[in-house]
Parts: C-alpha cells; sequence; structure tokens
C-alpha cells in the first residue's frame, strides 16, 4: 500500500511536532503549577499518545502491509472519532485553565 504509506509519512510530519509541542508545554505547566488544572491536561495528553500508540500504530501498520478488511476500517473509524473528541476535550479544557 503504497497511498497508504505515503500518506503517514506526510501526516506524521505535520502532526508529531505538535504532539511534541502540546505534551513539552503540557509538562512544562504541569512543572511550573502543579494543581489539578494542569495535571487533568497533562493526564487527557498523555491519553491521547497512548491511544495514539497503542491503537493506531498497530492498525495504520496493518493497513500499510495490505491486511485492510471492513471490521479494521470501522474500527479505525471508530477510534479517530473518540480520539477527536479527546483532543476537542483538551481544547475545551486548555481554555478553562486560560480564563
Amino acid at each position: 500500500m503504497r497511498w497508504h504509506s505515503a500518506y503517514t509519512t506526510r501526516i506524521g510530519i505535520v502532526v508529531m511536532p505538535l504532539m511534541i509541542g502540546q505534551l513539552a508545554l503540557s509538562v512544562i505547566q504541569a512543572y511550573a503549577i502543579f494543581d489539578f488544572y494542569s495535571l487533568i491536561d497533562l493526564l487527557f495528553i498523555i491519553g491521547v499518545w497512548m491511544s495514539t500508540f497503542l491503537q493506531f500504530v498497530p492498525l495504520h501498520t496493518s493497513i500499510s502491509h495490505g491486511d485492510i478488511d471492513k471490521k479494521l476500517m470501522n474500527r479505525l473509524t471508530s477510534l479517530n472519532w473518540l480520539r477527536t473528541l479527546l483532543w476537542t476535550l483538551i481544547f475545551f479544557w486548555s481554555l478553562y485553565i486560560m480564563v
């Protein structure tokens, strides 16, 4: 699956710096002002990282190897919605912390 390998490489170039930056800022915030809000923020972000590497990387690896079926694609779609929800929660939580 050449298209998928190219896609994951290109999206990784965009997403990984953002994820690393988000994690770094959250760790700095938790270190500088350790409170309930910074802890929850850090836990949300760790959750996204765990989801990415424990769920999404294996699914995308399967796709890259050509192991594509309807069940795998449905799982990927469902998990993407859950991860989108988690990133939305992080966004609103961050806004709440700033206000």
